[in-house]
């Protein structure tokens, strides 16, 4: 599903995870040297900045940028992490004091935390686990005061396919000094509804986890947004309240991720060729 590159535009507005409308968005179109995907957003110091996969078509790999959000319009910062390996999915997150992003690294065959040592292009080396194996599109959450990691892994290392498999393990924090399999390991076992999608957000109580919805051929179709009804060191039981379609713009044949900060939302798109 999904081979080749891919064309991915930004869409933006306001509103959060329970009450945002793709369809009053506006279009924040790729540039002619940088497409992006998997957009992150973040408040700090009074402005809104984005953390993004980026790269250029038909680029065998890609890393990850950083610009400034002013109003709907994008000013591109720089390159604010590159390896020899392909980066995407720039979970950005706060703890403390300290702001922390967990890349997607799965070509690296391990999953790895980088702390901020000089905002925003300046990262390094904080923690990292799960080696040997090949997570994808991981997020932290703090929830009822414990840590829990969510991520999709492949058995099938020959395939590659992360699209079927939800795992969480209970942590420690970005320090990931232990990490805890869930019992129930893979919690969600299903191409439609397993592979995360961004952020996961808590409103009023409820945790609420952004997923994608992988079918009729394309990677990256559509959103779930799914409710996680129970969670814990023995149990996990989540529902889809919202589907997201690729059909609020001209053009779309997929939308795959969301993030929220603030009033304002970001998602990607994948544009017909």
């Amino acid at each position: 599903m999904g081979g080749g590159s891919a064309v991915w535009t930004l869409c933006t507005g306001c509103g959060d995870i329970e009450n945002f409308d793709p369809r009053q968005s506006v279009e924040i179109v790729p540039d002619r040297d940088e497409i992006r995907a998997d957009p992150f957003l973040l408040q700090h110091d009074g402005g809104c900045y984005l953390f993004y996969e980026a790269y250029a078509s038909g680029d065998a790999k890609a890393h990850i940028a950083v610009a400034r959000l002013v109003g709907d319009r994008l000013e591109r910062l720089g390159v604010a992490l590159k390896r020899d390996y392909h980066l995407s999915y720039p979970f950005v997150f706060r703890h403390g004091r300290e702001l922390f992003m967990m890349p997607e690294t799965s070509q690296a065959r391990r999953l790895e935390i980088w702390r901020c040592v000089e905002f925003p292009l300046k990262w390094e080396l904080h923690s990292t686990a799960l080696h040997g194996l090949s997570p994808a599109d991981s997020v932290l959450t703090r929830y009822r005061d414990r840590w829990w990691l969510f991520t999709n892994l492949s058995d099938f290392h020959a395939y590659e396919d992360h699209c079927s498999e939800l795992h969480v393990f209970e942590v420690d924090g970005p320090g990931l000094s232990w990490v805890v399999p869930h019992r129930r390991n893979p919690v969600v076992l299903d191409s439609t509804t397993a592979r995360n999608a961004g952020r996961m957000f808590e409103r009023n109580g409820r945790l609420y986890r952004p997923s994608q919805r992988n079918e009729n051929g394309i990677y990256g179709y559509g959103l779930n947004i799914m409710l996680i009804e129970q969670l814990d060191r023995e149990n996990y039981r989540e529902r889809c309240v919202r589907t997201i379609n690729p059909d609020f713009k001209p053009k779309l044949i997929g939308c795959h991720h969301f993030d929220a900060a603030g009033d304002r939302y970001i998602l990607d798109a994948r544009l017909s060729l």
